[in-house]
């Protein structure tokens, strides 16, 4: 392999595999910021909306996107191939936001209780924690009808009614955050990965048990909540049974596929 063959440290390259990927995102996003910005200014947008807010929306999506590229270019430090690193990619960014859910889920099953009752605060702290959720909560709206002018409920009248929604700037520790303790890690696992392993479902064959594990643990929970409702606590133990010994059954010859690349 002509990148193991360089005489440079893994880490170096690691480094440079991601300050080229966060250098792409930084392009992408300065262009479109721009290009936003003249559709604005040659449009009759420019003269209802303000475009002070987009600039708050641009930096949010620059680190939000670094830190989900960071956390991409980790997982594929223990996947051993990209359709298995894009697979955890995905689950990983959209496990928090599922949690939530499925513990209130349970609890619901099991107690008797209100669903929506004990899903508010799992879903308070999960937000302050998911990488994506600065974006999430971004909204900028306009609500204007120009032959109009807009009257506010004190009584004041507003040539630009602006309705935009900016996260506070303390929502953008998690991303980075996670892009500090990702980009670590990631160095870590490459400066010792294991590249014979290429084309497994994983690397490493301890963590491809823990991996199956929890996918069948989390499948069987959905698959009971999904047959009983969260009302039926019998309902649930079928379904999660069921669910679970097919992700069984299936999972470890799924794991055990091998992918190459063979270009002629």
């Amino acid at each position: 392999d002509l990148l193991w063959s360089m005489p440079f440290k893994r880490s170096q390259l690691y480094i440079t595999k991601w300050l080229f990927g966060i250098c792409n995102i930084a392009a992408v996003v300065v262009l479109n910021w721009g290009l936003f910005a003249i559709m604005k200014k040659v449009t009759f947008h420019n003269k209802y909306q303000v475009f002070s807010p987009f600039h708050s929306y641009f930096i949010y999506m620059l680190i939000v996107l670094i830190a989900i590229y960071t956390l991409a270019l980790c997982i594929g430090t223990i996947a051993g191939n990209v359709i298995s690193q894009g697979f955890l990619t995905a689950a990983i960014l959209i496990f928090p936001a599922l949690l939530p859910s499925l513990i209130s889920g349970v609890i619901a099953v099991h107690s008797n209780t209100e669903f929506h009752k004990d899903n508010a605060l799992i879903h308070n702290v999960m937000e302050n924690i998911r990488i994506s959720s600065p974006a999430e909560e971004f909204t900028i709206s306009f609500n204007y009808d120009p032959q109009n002018a807009y009257t506010d409920k004190d009584g004041v009248r507003h040539n630009e009614p602006n309705f935009t929604k900016i996260p506070p700037a303390k929502t953008l520790i998690a991303p980075i955050a996670h892009i500090i303790i990702l980009l670590s890690l990631g160095i870590y696992l490459y400066a010792r990965s294991v590249n014979e392993r290429n084309g497994n479902y994983l690397l490493y064959p301890k963590l491809q048990k823990v991996v199956m594990a929890c996918a069948i643990f989390f499948g069987g929970t959905v698959g009971g909540l999904m047959l009983s409702g969260a009302q039926s606590l019998p309902s649930f133990y079928i379904g999660f049974l069921v669910t679970s010994l097919i992700m069984y059954f299936f999972l470890p010859k799924i794991l055990k596929w091998k992918v190459s690349w063979n270009f002629k």
